[in-house]
């Protein structure tokens, strides 16, 4: 299992970060709060509501599948605030 914070934007976003998860064969989970729903579902993810952030998740032990799905992530990455 490995697991990477994100943000959502937009539908867009949602649709976008659907057709990633698509690509791959093990399981993808998207949590947020105590709701879970299927990363390849587009009504799943959509359900979660814009602007969002979440904890996608990787069924995988897998080393090349985990590297593949991070560097996919990339655009999806939830960035740090500063507290300035």
């Amino acid at each position: 299992m490995h697991k990477k914070e994100i943000h959502l934007e937009n539908l867009k976003m949602g649709l976008d970060l659907v057709n990633v998860l698509t690509t791959f064969k093990d399981d993808v989970d998207l949590s947020k709060g105590s709701i879970c729903v299927d990363g390849k579902s587009v009504i799943g993810v959509s359900s979660l509501g814009y602007p969002t952030t979440m904890d996608v998740v990787l069924h995988s032990d897998n080393e090349i599948t985990i590297e593949s799905f991070e560097r996919c992530l990339d655009n999806f990455l939830a960035k740090a605030v500063d507290d300035d």
